[in-house]
């Protein structure tokens, strides 16, 4: 897959969308696993500072802004996309109470607080 000219944005919506899909469809869950892992290990490379200082943003900000999974779930995807690990060793380490905290970490940054406000009743 040649992914090196394909947009971030496009690469973080379509790691999503797979990862999605993946999720929903367990017998097409391998294969879906392993297309979001190839974007986002295209993206982690494109962003990774030491090796390209004028990155537009690390890969965290990326997942934030354009592929709105967990950076842990993230790193997991493209552990199977580059044969490190299976989807059952990922299944199988998977907390089901985790949730994905990553849209939630982005509205919380938008808000400004103001702490002087509050008034009682």
């Amino acid at each position: 897959m040649e992914l090196q000219a394909t947009p971030l944005d496009q690469l973080g919506a379509s790691a999503h969308g797979h990862y999605k899909v993946a999720e929903k469809h367990t017998d097409k869950a391998s294969q879906q696993y392993l297309s979001a892992g190839l974007y986002l290990a295209e993206a982690k490379q494109r962003l990774d500072l030491r090796k390209n200082p004028d990155a537009p943003m690390n890969f965290a900000e990326f997942l934030l802004k354009y592929c709105p999974i967990g950076k842990s779930r993230a790193y997991e995807v493209i552990a199977i996309a580059d044969g490190r690990k299976t989807v059952e060793e990922v299944r199988d380490d998977m907390d089901l109470s985790r949730f994905d905290a990553a849209p939630l970490i982005a509205f919380i940054a938008t808000k400004e607080t103001d702490y002087g406000t509050e008034t009682d009743g």
